[in-house]
């Protein structure tokens, strides 16, 4: 059978426990990517880049992602980017397409 590489961990956690009604829900950490995008979302805020720019969006009051924080909340922007950049460098390079 196929076995992870254990190189690159998981990086996910078990949810049950909140589906289940064990655990109350509670706030996490998401990042992701595509082959043209990277994201994360932390509390309220989402950073994405693509297409080669970088944005910044508090998405508890701005869910349609029109207003960039990037310049105003530069150092929320730091630390969001460099948390999924940490991320970004224990996964598996990505696919390049065929």
């Amino acid at each position: 059978g196929t076995r992870a590489d254990p190189s690159y961990p998981l990086d996910g956690e078990d949810l049950m426990p909140v589906c289940k009604g064990a655990r109350a829900l509670y706030d996490r950490t998401f990042f992701w990517r595509t082959q043209t995008r990277d994201a994360a979302r932390v509390g309220n805020w989402k950073y994405l880049k693509e297409s080669g720019n970088e944005h910044l969006f508090d998405l508890s009051i701005d869910p349609g992602e029109k207003t960039d924080l990037r310049t105003r909340r530069a150092e929320t922007f730091d630390q969001i980017r460099n948390q999924y950049q940490a991320w970004n460098a224990l996964m598996l390079p990505r696919l390049r397409p065929a």
